[in-house]
């Protein structure tokens, strides 16, 4: 665990330019990193709109110094208060979609899996 001072832009400046599409409700992040093993499966996570539009940054500064490359550089999308998955490094891409996006980083690994709650039967 550690802490920074993280530099950058609100993503919500940058998506207010872009005039996004009013169906659009989550936004995907796309890193430059090599894709994972022999399927080769891109690192790609989305967020909400709302919250890509609230405490989401685009940070390219880290601690007062541009951003190193083991944290991200050039680009680093930080949804501030979110497990560190949904902070994509290495930012290339910003895709805005209608749904979550669907792949392996976000259907198969990173999720927190609840166990099933079985209601306590009447007078125990």
């Amino acid at each position: 665990m550690g802490n920074a001072v993280w530099g950058g832009v609100w993503l919500k400046e940058i998506l207010t330019l872009a005039r996004p599409k009013k169906q659009a409700r989550h936004a995907a992040f796309a890193g430059l990193d090599e894709p994972a093993g022999k399927a080769k499966i891109k690192f790609i996570r989305s967020i909400p709109l709302e919250k890509a539009m609230g405490t989401t940054i685009l940070a390219y500064e880290m601690n007062g110094e541009p951003l190193p490359a083991a944290h991200g550089f050039p680009l680093r999308a930080l949804a501030l208060g979110w497990v560190g998955a949904n902070c994509v490094k290495w930012l290339s891409k910003i895709i805005l979609l209608e749904q979550p996006f669907e792949g392996h980083y976000m259907d198969r690994v990173y999720r927190v899996f609840q166990k099933a709650r079985i209601p306590k039967p009447a007078g125990s």
